[in-house]
């Protein structure tokens, strides 16, 4: 009997053990958004806010679509390439901002980064392009003289193409606009501490755990399985990430990637990969493009013009080598050789041409001058 009665209390206290222990949560959660993977994470510790986590973002997200869509016909996006070269087409706030700003990143970065950019990357077999057996210089020329964000106008919310030709592609800034706003609803949510990435851009909140920062993947651009190292997501850095890897074919013998120098109207061949980090998902993504586009010859005016940037530059060559700007290098985790890395110099502007001399040319009867000459 007393024999009984232990074994029955024993199994009654495994089974309250047993429903008083928590089972532990997921912290980590993944989704798909058009065409970009979105990955969000909490600590171990707030498994409890990744639900929360995640509805919040998705709603943020669902409420975009209507606008930035380019798979659907009835967007907003799709309008504009529609219906903006032909009438001025008014715009959401969003649409507006996006566009303002694609017209400052290519005014800061000579040109660079352009999204206007489809007839000539079509011509390459992307953007809905046929793959080329060849392509011929004179219809790169051609095509380059017909792109241009400075033939789209902005006025009162609204946008204007005065160029048939020409169609907006928004892929270089989308995905770090997007994580800036989900960020910004998540921070409103008071969720602590967490990591969000969409696409290739990524923002953090808080700590991965005590004492330990949230970490950006990096790729090997060469053997995109493999991880290259991580950017350490602290001082509430913005990161993204560009590579002529992601998507390429072989046109004559040769890989040719996604990425188009606008100046040239070719693909870009001596950068693979650049990496940026600074205060906004949104000017990271634009400065990987365009400063990929530069290079390191052309980044260091282009950071000038954003001194609150910092990047990584992988040139198009093994064994991997890297320009890393000033102050880059307290951010990176990964184990490349000291004489394998390169610190970009600064920027010196180039020295502004000698005005011309200026003299007075006086009346006929010598006593006050009648207008100034240059010479």
């Amino acid at each position: 009997m007393m024999a009984n009665l232990k074994m029955l209390i024993c199994a009654g206290l495994l089974v309250l053990t047993g429903a008083c222990r928590k089972e532990k949560l997921p912290s980590d959660a993944q989704f798909k958004f058009l065409n970009d993977v979105v990955i969000l994470r909490v600590p171990e510790s707030e498994g409890h806010s990744l639900y929360r986590c995640v509805t919040t973002v998705q709603h943020e997200l669902e409420s975009l679509k209507p606008s930035f869509d380019y798979t659907d016909s009835r967007s907003e996006y799709m309008k504009v390439n529609e219906v903006a070269t032909e009438a001025w087409l008014p715009v959401s706030p969003n649409m507006f901002r996006i566009l303002k700003l694609c017209k400052e990143y290519y005014k800061q970065t000579d040109g660079a980064l352009d999204v206007t950019i489809t007839p000539i990357s079509q011509i390459w077999g992307f953007d809905g392009g046929i793959v080329p057996d060849s392509v011929p210089e004179e219809v790169v020329d051609a095509a380059r003289m017909v792109i241009g964000i400075d033939r789209v106008e902005l006025a009162f919310n609204s946008v204007r193409i005065d160029n048939q030709v020409i169609t907006i592609n928004l892929s270089p800034v989308l995905e770090g606009y997007f994580t800036d706003l989900c960020l910004k609803n998540l921070r409103n949510a008071e969720i602590p501490d967490l990591y969000i990435q969409i696409g290739n851009s990524a923002r953090a909140l808080g700590m991965a755990g005590p004492g330990e920062y949230w970490r950006a993947p990096v790729r090997n651009p060469f053997k995109p399985t493999e991880q290259l190292g991580s950017v350490l997501m602290k001082d509430r850095v913005a990161f993204s990430v560009s590579c002529t890897r992601d998507h390429y074919h072989e046109i004559e013998g040769r890989q040719v990637g996604h990425i188009i120098d606008p100046a040239t109207g070719y693909p870009v061949e001596d950068t693979i990969q650049t990496i940026v980090i600074g205060p906004t998902a949104t000017t990271c993504d634009a400065l990987a493009t365009a400063i990929t586009v530069a290079g390191s010859k052309g980044a260091p005016k282009i950071l000038a013009a954003y001194p609150r940037y910092k990047c990584a530059i992988i040139p198009n060559q093994e064994p991997i080598r890297c320009w890393i700007s000033d102050g880059m290098a307290d951010y990176l985790e990964w184990d490349l050789p000291a004489d394998r890395l390169d610190v970009l110099p600064g920027y010196v502007p180039e020295p502004e041409p000698d005005a011309p001399e200026r003299v007075l040319e006086f009346n006929q009867t010598g006593d006050e001058p009648t207008r100034l000459l240059g010479r």
